[in-house]
């Protein structure tokens, strides 16, 4: 099996597996800005408001809150997977370790809080 992947990455250039990275990057952020704007309308009829946003600013918007909803993703990541490593590796108490989980929950709640503060406040069209 090592032999077929070897020779499968292989034939590729360089080149070819960077534009196949840049458009898989591509058209990730697209289809991720297409949820922004599904969450952007879904305020808006909550809140039973017409969007007068030009397509420029909403365009703007949706990649704006993919943007920071991919910065706390991979914020998030790193809570959950480095906290406890790092907890870990100074040898604290259970009691400590116990908390310091607890802590992490709550860390993520914090996270995914701010995230949701901003698309309440940004994504609805305030008159």
């Amino acid at each position: 099996i090592k032999e077929q992947l070897t020779a499968l990455s292989g034939k590729h250039s360089d080149t070819t597996l960077g534009l196949s990275a840049i458009t898989a990057l591509l058209f990730s952020t697209w289809s991720a800005s297409k949820g922004a704007t599904a969450l952007t309308e879904g305020l808006n009829v909550v809140y039973d408001q017409n969007n007068t946003r030009g397509f420029v600013k909403n365009t703007l918007l949706a990649f704006g809150l993919t943007f920071l909803g991919t910065l706390m993703g991979i914020l998030a990541i790193g809570v959950v997977v480095g906290y406890p490593a790092i907890i870990s590796i100074f040898n604290f108490p259970k009691e400590i370790e116990a908390i310091a989980g607890v802590g992490s929950w709550v860390l993520l709640l914090a996270i995914f809080s701010l995230y949701l503060s901003f698309a309440y406040r940004f994504c609805p069209v305030r008159d």
